[in-house]
């Protein structure tokens, strides 16, 4: 759940592209593990607080990569878990990223 969230109780579509890339996260990881798993709830949210009253995208607190995850996609997911909502990607942004990974893909098939 996005820190806007949690802390203030807003949803909108940014919150949706953090939780976005938290799901792709899991996906990556295979569902081997929970994020933030070692944090008891209570515990998250006040790392969430101080992090968000800093106002900097503290890279610290996002999960880790995955292993076998491209960096490309890993730098993704970090831009989708910057603490300020309006720093993220719009969904749109993920979509047309992925379409042209899949677009690549494709016609590096093809040519093959």
């Amino acid at each position: 759940m996005a820190p806007e969230a949690l802390t203030m109780n807003t949803t909108t579509t940014k919150s949706d592209v953090y939780s976005f890339a938290v799901t792709l996260w899991e996906i990556w990881s295979r569902c081997s593990y929970l994020p933030y798993v070692s944090l008891r709830n209570e515990e998250l949210h006040q790392r969430l607080l101080m992090r968000e009253k800093d106002a900097k995208n503290d890279t610290s607190f996002n999960l880790s990569v995955p292993a076998d995850c491209p960096k490309e996609i890993y730098d993704l997911l970090c831009e989708c878990w910057h603490i300020e909502g309006t720093k993220r990607p719009n969904i749109s942004d993920i979509a047309h990223y992925f379409k042209r990974q899949i677009d690549a893909t494709r016609s590096n098939s093809s040519s093959s």
